[in-house]
């Protein structure tokens, strides 16, 4: 079976892009759960810095502020990232 889809105005021509490139950008939102949720949860960050910041290597109690404010925007991102993740 073969079919043939002509589209005739601008708004449908970004639709078809986005839809013949769709596994393109879900490869590339799965690097990004790999590359920046995974480690987290998995055995931290490779990268030392991140890690500092998240106060991965602290416990509760000795967390400042900055470590907080940082874990719960990743909270807030992940949730985003699983959001979007589970509309497909």
């Amino acid at each position: 079976m073969k079919a043939t889809l002509q589209f005739d105005l601008p708004d449908e021509r970004d639709s078809f892009e986005d839809a013949v490139h769709g596994s393109e950008w879900h490869d590339k939102f799965e690097r990004v759960w790999q590359d920046c949720f995974r480690g987290r949860h998995k055995h931290f960050y490779v990268d030392k810095e991140l890690n500092e910041l998240l106060g991965s290597e602290l416990d509760e109690e000795h967390m400042r502020a900055e470590h907080i404010a940082c874990n719960r925007l990743m909270d807030i991102l992940e949730q985003l990232y699983h959001r979007i993740s589970d509309d497909d």
